[in-house]
This record gives structure tokens, sequence and C-alpha cells, in this order.
């Protein structure tokens, strides 16, 4: 197995699964298996009675190495008493192997594998309070490890009604990482319970017909007897359809605009009808799911005010093709994911490591940002472990709750609506359930670079099985990063393509990296704790057979810091401003009551400082390490805009502002009862383009002078909307058969025909405008007179 792939597996996959809390810990809770110092056993030791106070070997393999460290739980505090194996990564697919090694926690959680050849390997941790649990392609020789297990819990509670215990109720608990769910029913003592849950933060809530619980959150093991107390609620019901109004089969989830309520969920029955208990008081937006098919647009309701609801579905498009080698042969194995844009401009990545929509989100729509080979979930790059230490997270051998433990089986999937998101044995791929809309193909198999297709026209309802994507040998780029004294182990390497993170990887404790095979020109970016980053553009070639080259980096140091003091207007000391260095996330900090900050951790040089504080437009400023600084916040201003319907002047509910100013500043705010607030903003001319429902746009220019105290609007400007026309039809070319995916447009709305050639544009402008549908360089335009409100639904364009 390639070393790249092993050290980008461990040091980027298993980080980033890791998580930001947990990997927080390093600063204030490692310590080494043998520090005298190392957590007491009484801290969160998982074994019983008799558990040994030393960590304690049971097997040992043939080899020369060994394999030290500590599993510990999400908390930082150690596990004892569980027994620890190594199984030889070669022998992934036998399972039931026997391990090459074996060791028994100690009181402070260590451990030592002995006899272990060199190469990589599966860590299996097993013991009495943690799920059983796997850490892959661990390298051996290496540094200390740090295991990181998964501690079992219990939740138990009853729910009752004016104090009285309530049976029958069901009641959902889920984990705030959405990863886990509990469902269960409370006995005739309103009692309810979930065994062996694992540990964490949860939402908690019960519902019987109109009476149901707000959401409780409760943090696992700490948490222990839960009392839920039933309140007036609503039952939402409805039904799912298709767009010929077929009842269909499908998952219906609820979200509320309150972030602390979990998504409410139910399945319609065969007559496509559904029913939720329960709810809240709240704004809930609903959709429906069915592999295969998509939604369309779903408008929030109050649930004082809903009666029945009608979701509409509609087969989605199906998009299936090829992986092949330079040569033409299938590849394998490879993992294929899809991004581009809808047809509603909406960014769509969908990957073999997204398992489901995310609630709220649509079907087909599913979001995952690519992270080198193995992608992780949106969110802030945790802090790398100190050098000499390693870390893994021990996942789980399988899904903490089965199917049926939440009481919901999976829909069915008819074959032709299957995606195949893994390559078969013909290198064949599928992806189903799409909107219209651009699209490209991304594959990537171990030992070759990754390849994208074509982009995709894909129409409404359409299928395309014509798909091809090439991977070629490519360049592995490897080489050292040091600081001139000699190798920085721990080192981050990344590579973009474009605007793609294509690789990252970070270096051993020799100072050495190696990044998967890529193609085409990289940006090579190295960064390390008190170093200064270093960026390096590499020209690669399109190699059919794999190449290497070699690319080495010298860090400077970053032990340089910038410190002064923010004022306010006045000239008077500000606390509470935030002050970034321009160019560095990490690089951050919260002005002090008197107004003074200080940024360590930066290379020496000059520097710019963005200064933000409430009431203020933010302040870019340039400042130079090992010299004070002074930054003084100016005033600005602020828009009080009315917003109108043009042709009744009632006020327009709903819709947004967005604002453009002086030096590319932005803001943005809601239209609320008819007016929006855009505060703070620079002194200058702004231009605001104001948007509302069923509404065309408008942008109009304000001159925006300074407040007279921060926080206040100093201008005011009426906006009226004129209400859009709607126009469909369909298009036809010159022998008047139905034209599939042709660009419609009038008046600055477009849309693409869907495969029967129809179309609908909404918000077109009153008045008389041109019609136009264009494909292939053949084109066809029909000119109409809009009242506003119209809606023309019967227009047919031909190709002239």
């Amino acid at each position: 197995m390639p070393r790249w792939f092993r050290a980008g597996l461990t040091a980027v996959g298993v980080l980033a699964a890791l998580g930001a809390a947990a990997l927080g810990m390093w600063a204030r809770s490692y310590t080494s298996p043998s520090s005298p110092s190392s957590p007491s056993p009484a801290s969160g030791a998982a074994g019983g009675e008799g558990q040994a106070a030393a960590s304690q070997v049971l097997s040992r393999g043939t080899g020369d190495h060994e394999l030290a460290g500590v599993l510990v739980d999400a908390g930082g505090a150690p596990v004892a008493g569980a027994t620890v194996s190594a199984v030889a990564e070669a022998d992934h697919a036998a399972e039931a192997d026997a391990p090459v090694a074996a060791a028994r926690t100690g009181a402070d959680g260590s451990f030592e594998l002995a006899g272990l050849n060199a190469g990589a390997y599966r860590v299996k941790v097993t013991g009495a309070g943690i799920f059983d649990a796997t850490a892959r392609l661990v390298d051996v020789p290496g540094d200390a490890l740090r295991l990181v297990a998964t501690r079992k819990a219990d939740l138990r509670g009853r729910v009752v009604d004016a104090g009285t215990p309530r049976a029958g109720v069901e009641v959902v608990a889920r984990s705030v990482d959405g990863a886990d769910r509990r469902r269960a029913r409370t006995g005739p003592d309103g009692a309810f319970g979930f065994s062996a849950v694992p540990a964490g933060r949860y939402r908690v809530y019960a519902a019987l017909g109109d009476r149901g619980t707000r959401a409780r959150e409760v943090e696992l093991p700490s948490a222990t007897a839960l009392v839920l107390e039933l309140a007036p609620a609503f039952v939402v019901a409805g039904r799912v359809v298709d767009g010929k109004g077929a009842p269909l089969v499908a998952d219906v989830v609820l979200v509320a605009d309150d972030e602390g309520e979990p998504a409410r969920r139910a399945r319609s029955d065969g007559d496509g009808r559904f029913r939720i208990d329960g709810l809240p008081p709240g704004t809930w937006t609903p959709s429906a799911r069915r592999p295969g098919y998509v939604a369309g647009e779903s408008l929030s309701f109050d649930t004082a005010r809903v009666g029945d609801l009608e979701l509409v579905l509609s087969r989605g498009a199906v998009v299936s093709g090829r992986v092949v080698d330079a040569a033409g042969v299938a590849v394998v194995g490879a993992a294929v994911s899809l991004f581009g844009t809808d047809a509603g401009e909406q960014p769509v990545s969908v990957s073999a490591r997204s398992p489901a929509a995310v609630d709220g989100g649509a079907a087909g729509t599913l979001r995952l940002l690519d992270r080198g080979e193995l992608g992780v979930t949106v969110g802030a790059v945790p802090a790398l472990p100190p050098p000499g230490v390693r870390t893994a997270r021990a996942e789980p051998a399988q899904a903490a709750v089965a199917p049926e433990e939440d009481g919901v089986e999976p829909l069915p999937v008819a074959e032709e609506l299957r995606p195949l998101l893994v390559t078969d044995d013909s290198g064949r791929f599928r992806f189903t359930g799409l909107r219209a809309g651009r699209y490209r193909v991304r594959a990537r198999r171990d030992g070759l670079a990754p390849g994208v297709s074509a982009e995709l026209d894909v129409v409404r309802s359409g299928r395309r099985s014509d798909v091809r994507v090439v991977l070629h040998g490519g360049t592995a780029v490897h080489g050292t990063v040091s600081d001139g004294g000699g190798p920085i182990a721990g080192a981050t390497v990344s590579a973009r393509v474009g605007d793609q993170l294509a690789g990252v990887t970070v270096s051993d404790g020799d100072g050495r990296y190696e990044l998967a095979p890529l193609t085409g020109r990289l940006e090579l970016a190295v960064s390390a704790p008190r170093r200064a980053s270093v960026t390096r553009t590499v020209e690669l070639g399109n190699s059919r057979a794999p190449t290497r080259r070699q690319v080495d980096f010298e860090l400077g140091s970053a032990d340089a810091s910038i410190a002064g003091v923010v004022l306010d207007h006045g000239g008077f000391d500000l606390g509470g401003a935030r002050v970034d260095v321009v160019g560095r996330r990490d690089r951050s900090t919260t002005s002090a009551a008197a107004g003074q900050f200080e940024i360590a951790g930066l290379p020496p040089g000059p520097h710019e400082l963005r200064v933000e504080a409430n009431g203020y437009p933010p302040v870019v400023a340039r400042a130079g390490t090992g010299v004070p600084v002074t930054v003084q916040l100016e005033l600005g201003g602020g828009v009080d805009l009315q917003v109108i319907d043009r042709h009744t002047l009632a006020l327009v509910e709903g819709g947004v502002a967005v604002a453009r100013g002086p030096g590319g500043a932005r803001a943005r705010a809601p239209v609320d009862g008819g007016r929006a607030a855009l505060v703070p903003l620079a002194v200058g001319q702004w231009s605001i383009e104001v948007r509302g429902p069923g509404y065309v746009a408008s942008t109009v220019s304000v001159d925006v002078p300074a407040a007279r105290l921060p926080g206040q609007t100093s201008a005011e400007h009426q906006v009226q909307l004129a209400r859009g026309a709607v126009v469909a039809g369909v298009v036809r070319d010159r022998f008047g058969q139905r034209v599939a995916g042709a660009r419609v447009e009038a008046g600055g709305a477009t849309a693409t025909s869907d495969v029967d050639g129809a179309f609908r544009l909404v918000d077109v402008p009153a008045g008389d405008v041109v019609l136009r549908a264009s494909k292939d360089g053949e084109s066809g335009v029909e000119e109409l007179s809009l009242r506003p409100g119209d809606e023309l639904v019967t227009v047919e364009v031909r190709f002239e």
C-alpha cells in the first residue's frame, strides 16, 4: 500500500472525523502513557473491578517493533481495562483474523502492542462500557498513538401531563450531530428508556396527538432521569403526490426555524397521506423525499394557521457513465462525486460520503466539500497534535443504531433509481434524483490522479448515460519540510487545483510528506505551528503513467506579534472589537476593556488587520510586528428602506435587501413588514438591490452620510417593487417537435426547457418584453405585452 495513502488516511480522514472538540483537548489534557501526571483511574475508567493498574501485554507478535499509546474518551478521560489489538491491514477482508498483538489498557489508559512488523495495521478496541471500534491504516513504526473511544450511556425518564404519568407517548432522542436517533413509547407509569446510547449531547422530545413538548437538550452520560411535561401542541397532516396528482410513499420532514428543535419526521402511506403529532408552536418548513425524485418549492407555515399540506415530488434526472484509465480500460472501485449547479443556481454536491440529505435539504442536493483523498465535513479545521503524537478516532464497526431500532425502515429503491457511487466491474456509475442543471462528475481511485468529466447540461427528468471520466497516472508530489535547523513533523501540506482542494497530508517525524498523484497546475501550501506559511505553484503534466516530483519546503519562524489598541470615533478606548489578520483566519483576537489587543504567532513584517465592532463599519489597517499600533474606528451610517408595492402602495411582506458599497463592501438585511435596515455602512455611495416574493427585483443608488452615533441609520429611501408576470409554455423546433434543454429568457428571467420542451419563467417584468428561446445555434422569439400579475401559460416559441 503506498505510503502517501496511509499517511493521508491516518492524518486527514481520521483527524477530520475527530472534530474540533476532541482535538481541542491537546492543550489541556494530553499526557503520554508513561507520564506520572496522567489522569487518575477515577476520572472515567471503563473497566470494572479487578482492572489492571498498569497496562498488560496479552499477546506478542514476532516482529521487532512496538506501538505504544493511550486510550481516552471524547472528554479526555482514560479508558482502563479495554482490549487493544492490531491486525495487519493487508488482511482487512478477513475480519475474523487473529490479531498480531494485543494488550489491555492500564488505569491511565496506556497500552503497548509488542512484536509488530513494519507496515500498516487496523487497531481494534473492545471493552466494557465502550463501543467496539477500529482505527484504520495505522503506520508501524510510528510515534505514540492516542485513541479516542465512544462511551456507552443510558438515557431514562418519564412523561407527565399536568403532573400525571402518561402512557403510550412517543419519545424521540436525537444526537445534536444527527448521527444517532432513538424512539420509544412510554409505559403505564409514563417511563421510557434508551440503553447503550453513544455519549454526547442529545435533544429529546415527546408527542401524542395535540399534546407535545419542545426539545430538551441533555448531555450524556452526566444526565440522569429526565422529566418531559406535555403541553398543547399541533397535529400537521397532508399528502404527498407526484406531478400528476398520484399518491406517493415518501419520507416527510418538517424543519423548524428554531435551530434548537430537531426535525420531525413521518412516512406517507399508500394513499400518500401523513400525519405528525405534537408539533410545538412556531414556523416550520416541510419537504418530502423519495429516492429518485426531487421536490418543488416548499413554503414555510405557521402551526397556528396551517391546513392540510400537499407536497409534490417529480421524477429527477439520471446521470450514468463509466470511469476508465488512459488506455480505455474500466477502473473498478473508483469513488465518484457530482458537483455543479442546479437550474435554480444552487450549488450541488453528491458523493459516496454523503449518506443522506441533511435536515432541511431537498433530495438530490446533498452537500459535501471535498478535502483531499477522503473528504471531510464542513467546519473549522482542528488544531494539529504536537509532534511525536498521532491521534486516531476509533470508529464504531457498525452504526450505533440500526434502522429497526429507530422504527423506520429505509424506503425501497427501484434498481433504475439506485445510485451507484463506487464504480462496478465495468467501471459504471449512476446518479439519480437530480434537478435540471449543469454538472460535472469527478472520480478518484488510489494510485491514479483524479479525473473530471466535461460539463453536462441535464434537463428535468432527463437521462444521460454517455458520461466518461478518464483517470491518468498523474504525478505524486513528495519532499521534506524543514526550518533550516532540522525537519518539521506535523506540518500540513495541501494542494489546490483552481479553487478545488485536491489533496492534503501531514509531514512525518522526519519531515517527509507525499501527496496522491495529481495533474495540472497546483498551488501547494505548507503551514506548521509557530512557523510562517509558504505557498508555491507547481506545473504538473498529464502523464498517462505514474511519475514523481520532489518539492522541498523551508519554513521561517512565526514568533513575532502585533500589539496595539482600538479606539472609538471619539478617541476613547474600545473593548470587544474583533481584530483579524487578513489572510490568516487562525490569527484573531478581541480587544480588552481598555482597547488593548495582541496577536502572536506571526512571521516578522507588515500585516493587514481587519477591525470591526458593534455599530461601526469594518476598518482595514496596516501594522508591523513589534511596533505598537493604534486603530481608530470611524462613524458609519445606514439606510432605512421602505419597500412598497408600486401599484397598490401596500407594504411588501418578506424579501431581502443586498447592498454593495465602497471598496467592495457588502451588507444584507431582511425585509420585514415592508422595512429593512442596512446598518452599519461605510460612508459613501451604495447600490442596493431589493427582492420580494412575486416581485421583480429593483436596484437603487443611495448616498450614505455619517450618522451621529454608532449603529444609527443616516438615510431613508423608498423602494417600489412591481409585480412580476409568469410566462410558461413550450419550445418547438421548425418541424413542430418539442425541444428539450433550450435556454429561455425574457426581461432578465431565465429558464431551461425540460424533456417535454416545457418552460416556466417567474418574475418577468411587466410591459413589452421579448421572449427568446435558443439551443445549438437555433433560436426563436415571441413579443409579449405583460401586465403586473399576469400568468400566460400557453406560450409557444418556435425556432425560425
